[in-house]
């Protein structure tokens, strides 16, 4: 059976970690443009390393992208005459999340004796082999260049994290929330860092 501290120990540690779970979906936006009107136009969505246009992994940011700029007001297109360019960057690194958690351990025991008197024996096993916690974080910036003069008329850069075994932490699922977040109110305060759940 579960000694008495481990039984109170097991609900404060789901608290702490549902707590590290909400803190890790926060994402935190920057937003910068000219304080001038932008047009929500015919728009493509290319990355900014052209070189990396072909790998599936950049072709599925790119989608999740522009899904989130339909959704904004804008016109995906894929002819050449467009109005703006989107061009994307993302960097994902997975980090380990402070030290290795202890195996759960489970007391076995019992006491002999009367009177008050007692001598206690017993012994415990771990269940379980020690786990290393991961994050994986998230960085994405989003340039929107205009196409007939190759001006940059907004940007915004987006940060998250989750830990690995959440949903949070899949890369479509991650970019399609930042690029939600850069977009709310469109085009946003220049210049003010804000951190959304």
């Amino acid at each position: 059976m579960l000694r008495l501290r481990e039984l109170v120990a097991l609900p404060i540690a789901g608290l702490v970690l549902s707590a590290c779970a909400t803190e890790a979906n926060r994402i935190e936006t920057t937003r910068f443009h000219l304080g001038q009107e932008i047009a929500r136009g015919d728009v493509r969505v290319l990355p900014n390393d052209p070189s990396l246009a072909d790998s599936l992994e950049t072709r599925q940011y790119a989608e999740v992208i522009g899904q989130e700029f339909g959704s904004a007001g804008f016109r995906m297109a894929s002819a050449t005459a467009v109005d703006e360019v989107v061009l994307f960057s993302v960097n994902r690194v997975v980090r380990p999340a402070g030290p290795a958690r202890a195996p759960l351990t489970i007391g076995i025991g019992g006491g002999t004796g009367g009177g008050g008197f007692g001598i206690g024996v017993g012994t415990s096993f771990p269940v379980g082999k020690p786990k290393a916690r991961e994050l994986v974080s998230y960085e994405l910036h989003l340039r929107l260049r205009r196409e007939r003069d190759n001006a940059v008329i907004w940007e915004g850069r987006a940060r998250t994290e989750a830990a690995m075994t959440t949903a949070g932490a899949d890369p479509r699922t991650a970019v399609a929330r930042m690029t939600r977040a850069l977009l709310k109110d469109f085009p946003g305060e220049t210049g003010k860092t804000i951190t959304m759940k």
